[in-house]
């Protein structure tokens, strides 16, 4: 027969998993005044609080349970971002780091550790979670991308930025937001004819869409220059939605 505790974290699991987070906290709540030694409460109120932004209580409940059990990665890694939420840099760094050195890191765990690098401004580390990533599955498409993304903000070479971001395409070859991406980079690597091959594969509704001007204007030019009617159109149509937007919010004199 279960529990009491096995019982009240069964129940706020249930709650929390149909969006009644404050319940699922108020059960584990009660809970814990019953079991104060139960880590396993402790673990998962803090994790609920976390996801409602709680950040200091979620930090308490996360630090109690670190001395009662052993925390599993995915209790790390919120321990970690309630570090960095509230301020504590270095111990989030430290406990970010301590992520990345563990040898089985479970696969989706590497996109919170990715942002937390960044968060805390360690675009190296955030590159070292992509490679780690990419070494526990090379088909990860999206650690591809991000790695290429934090390439691009350190001042790496465009060839590099884009050898990361041809590998991202290749593994999903219908995403334009890497297709987009991807022809920008070798605009910037003065290949013109390889970054038109790219962007003709992307679709023209997501051209009409961009959310970036410059981006819009750079890739238009690559139309005009190919003849491409169809996409020239439909980044002149996101030229001016954008330059109308950015017409309306531009502060008056």
């Amino acid at each position: 027969m279960p529990s009491y505790e096995e019982n009240a974290e069964t129940r706020a699991l249930t709650l929390f998993n149909r969006g009644s987070r404050r319940a699922a906290a108020a059960v584990l709540s009660v809970a814990i005044s019953r079991s104060e030694n139960a880590g396993n409460l402790w673990l998962l109120r803090g994790i609920i609080r976390h996801s409602q932004a709680e950040w200091l209580e979620a930090l308490g409940d996360l630090e109690t349970a670190m001395c009662l059990i052993p925390l599993p990665a995915s209790g790390q890694l919120v321990l970690a971002d309630c570090y960095a939420q509230t301020g504590h840099r270095d111990l989030a760094l430290m406990a970010y780091e301590r992520l990345l050195d563990q040898e089985s890191l479970p696969g989706k765990l590497y996109a919170g550790l990715y942002a937390g690098f960044q968060k805390c401004g360690r675009g190296d580390l955030a590159i070292k979670t992509c490679r780690a990533a990419i070494e526990s599955d090379p088909d990860d498409h999206e650690a591809y991308f991000a790695m290429a993304h934090c390439m691009a903000r350190l001042g790496y070479s465009s060839s590099c930025v884009s050898a990361a971001l041809e590998k991202a395409c290749h593994l999903a070859p219908d995403n334009d937001t890497y297709r987009i991406s991807l022809a920008m980079q070798l605009v910037s690597s003065n290949r013109p004819h390889d970054a038109y091959r790219h962007l003709a594969q992307a679709s023209i509704e997501k051209l009409r869409h961009l959310d970036c001007l410059c981006l819009a204007e750079r890739l238009l030019q690559l139309c005009v220059r190919a003849g491409d009617s169809h996409r020239r159109d439909a980044l002149d149509k996101s030229i001016k939605r954008l330059a109308s937007t950015n017409k309306a919010n531009r502060p008056s004199p």
